[in-house]
């Protein structure tokens, strides 16, 4: 199991890059049990922002209370929309930006419960 996929559990996740909720709740009803992330497009918040995509979870949960999944949201390089999206729900945050903005932004996930890969 690669650790950037075990998102505060044991066991290991799929996940699946979503765009639009339809493929959101595709991706849902086809887990069949297992652990799921559902991640953003690549860089989201630079594109559609960071409240798209917590909306979109947002929806998914509440079309599919019944499945538990791990939202992951993919900041690129941005150090301040990943320090924004720590507030916003997401299980996780991917960054990848500089070592120094990385270990600020793991201190602050800490603390809020969510990590930083």
């Amino acid at each position: 199991c690669s650790s950037d996929l075990a998102i505060g559990k044991d066991r290991c996740r799929s996940y699946k890059i979503v765009h639009p909720l339809a493929q959101a709740l595709a991706a849902l009803d086809s887990a069949a049990g297992e652990p799921l992330a559902l991640v953003s497009p690549r860089a989201t918040p630079t594109s559609w922002g960071a409240d798209w995509f917590a909306a979109l979870v947002t929806l998914a949960r509440a079309a599919r209370p019944t499945i538990p999944f791990d939202a992951i949201l993919d900041c690129g390089q941005s150090a301040g929309h990943a320090a924004h999206a720590l507030d916003q729900g997401f299980d996780a945050i991917i960054f990848a930006g500089s070592p120094l903005a990385r270990a600020r932004l793991d201190d602050l996930g800490r603390g809020r419960g969510v990590r930083i890969l």
